[in-house]
């Protein structure tokens, strides 16, 4: 079913981003990989329940990250330093011991100390009624964080992962408390995550998955889990093919058109990027994909973030698809500029020298250098055959 209508959320923070970019959309043959799944969440959820620093701005309970952060270092930094007013605090602690060690991909030690936090706040925990909205940094609060740390530790972990008691710890915490909880939103959130990310011998259900992520959005509308289950909701629905395009282009276009300042347009304006691609306008795409360029935080103390890779296909689609030279060396200056150390850039001197020879062919009426265009090209221009080096074999030499 389509989403018509998108309410702002104008009031949320910047997602939490897979190595410090925002991703294209998935090529039509290559699935949304498990671990950008995994990070969509987990490390939201902890930037969520990290106890605040001095200089440092609280997240709202449920929000990404602040922006201009990367994932991994926006913990770092909450963890760096402990808030004077909790230094004594056991529970908070605790706490933030868990999320260093699972940040640390140390699950089995992470594990234990979610498991010790609960022990120490179970009984207080115990007491509050069911349906009680959680306090922060009462006993309930911890409790339940520390059960939703251990389902990450238990669903997320690569040896030994259990989902089925993922599942159980977090339908625990769901349970008991109300959706407007935020590690209810989050536990549900997970619940979806945890079929998500079966055994890679179990077919996925995408149909299912997609429509398990959507009513996300349904019952916790203007959160950042409700928003990232409907960016996955569509991103499946692409990758799955199970609605046209169009349908999805048109749903991701009205949220960014809802939500103009939102910090998960940039990620919306992408997949929609990807549904034109797949439809063949590559005129679209292209400016889509700039438009997420502008849109999106730009990091400068994160040496993972980078947008060489997202300029080169943007060049290559502009060169050889769409036919659009001026913009392509847009794109390709741009790596020569920002990126002059990176591994391709021969290419990119490659790609700005062939189209200067096409182009001056063109101009002169001469025919075109053949090592430059595809087949098909070639055979619809006159050419001239590409040089052979002297030292060839008599094979090349004879074009064989």
């Amino acid at each position: 079913m389509p989403y018509s209508s998108f309410p702002p959320t104008s009031g949320l923070r910047r997602p939490p981003l897979t190595g410090g970019a925002f991703s294209l959309s998935p090529a039509p043959h290559a699935a949304p990989t498990l671990l950008s799944v995994a990070v969509l969440v987990l490390t939201s959820a902890v930037a969520a329940i990290l106890p605040a620093t001095p200089g440092h701005a609280q997240a709202p309970a449920a929000a990404p990250l602040p922006a201009g952060t990367d994932a991994m270092q926006e913990i770092d930094t909450g963890v760096a330093t402990i808030d004077p007013a909790e230094a004594n605090d056991p529970n908070a602690t605790l706490l933030r011991k868990g999320w260093t060690e699972f940040r640390l991909r140390e699950f089995t030690r992470s594990v234990r100390v979610f498991e010790k936090l609960a022990a120490a706040t179970r009984a207080k925990a115990a007491k509050a009624a069911p349906g009680t909205e959680a306090k922060p940094r009462t006993p309930l609060w911890y409790y339940r964080w520390a059960l939703f740390g251990q389902a990450c530790c238990w669903n997320c972990r690569q040896d030994g992962r259990d989902g089925a008691r993922a599942t159980a710890l977090l339908k625990e915490i769901t349970d008991s408390a109300p959706a407007s909880d935020p590690v209810a939103q989050w536990a549900a959130f997970d619940l979806v995550r945890v079929k998500h990310l079966a055994s890679a011998s179990l077919p996925l259900d995408f149909a299912d998955l997609a429509r398990s992520y959507m009513e996300l959005w349904t019952k916790f509308p203007n959160t950042a889990p409700g928003t990232q289950g409907l960016l996955m909701g569509l991103t499946l629905q692409q990758y799955a093919e199970l609605r046209p395009y169009q349908e999805i282009a048109d749903d991701g276009q009205r949220y960014i058109e809802a939500n103009p300042t939102s910090p998960y347009t940039p990620r919306f304006y992408s997949l929609v990027a990807g549904c034109y691609q797949r439809m063949g306008q590559p005129d679209k795409y292209i400016a889509l994909v700039g438009k997420m360029l502008e849109t999106q935080e730009r990091d400068p103390t994160n040496p993972r973030f980078e947008n060489a890779g997202t300029y080169w296909r943007l060049a290559y689609e502009a060169e050889f698809v769409a036919g659009d030279f001026e913009t392509a060396r847009k794109y390709y200056r741009m790596i020569q500029t920002e990126y002059p150390r990176v591994i391709f850039i021969y290419g990119v001197e490659q790609a700005l020298k062939r189209m200067d020879e096409i182009e001056a062919a063109l101009r002169e009426g001469k025919p075109l250098p053949e090592q430059w265009l595809t087949r098909e090209a070639a055979a619809q221009f006159p050419t001239v055959p590409a040089a052979v080096p002297t030292n060839a074999t008599p094979a090349a030499q004879e074009g064989r």
